[in-house]
């Protein structure tokens, strides 16, 4: 039996973030994951903004599993590599206002790509009809995200 859940805590006391190794301090909100598997029972916390990063990850990677190293390179690779100060940048790439501004603005865009803004989305029975999508004529949820959305204007009701 596996088991998974989320919850938003406000630390009481000091503690330590296992995505980025900072400290969550005494007062600041976390995150606090619970997973239980076949390998046993774990108890992961994260700063709000280092979850938020790591699920912009697991999006856009597919991944379903998110290993701490794997994050930190596809952020260098896709954001840290771009800058003009990467050669001499000394900042924990968790702290960094520019890859927050890229990866947290772009998974705000993403998210707003879903399905009920599609114009290929029939609301009323929740089946996709773009014949372009691997999941056409198949019912999905309006928050479903794919890769062939597309802009439904606002003379473009279905």
């Amino acid at each position: 039996m596996s088991f998974y859940a989320e919850v938003e805590h406000t630390a009481r006391k000091e503690h330590v973030c296992n995505q980025c190794g900072q400290k969550i301090n005494q007062g600041e909100k976390y995150l606090k994951i619970y997973i239980k598997d076949s390998d046993g029972f774990f108890e992961i916390k994260h700063h709000l903004i280092c979850d938020k990063l790591v699920n912009v990850y697991c999006e856009k990677s597919g991944a379903d599993e998110c290993v701490v190293n794997k994050v930190d390179d596809w952020i260098r690779d896709m954001n840290c590599k771009k800058c003009h100060n990467f050669k001499k940048c000394q900042k924990n790439i968790y702290n960094c206002p520019k890859v927050h501004e890229n990866l947290i603005s772009e998974r705000i865009l993403q998210m707003e790509r879903k399905c009920e803004n599609c114009k290929y989305y029939e609301k009323f029975s929740g089946v996709c009809f773009n014949g372009d999508s691997n999941f056409v004529a198949d019912f999905v949820d309006e928050n479903f995200v794919c890769d062939k959305w597309e802009e439904r204007s606002e003379n473009e009701k279905i």
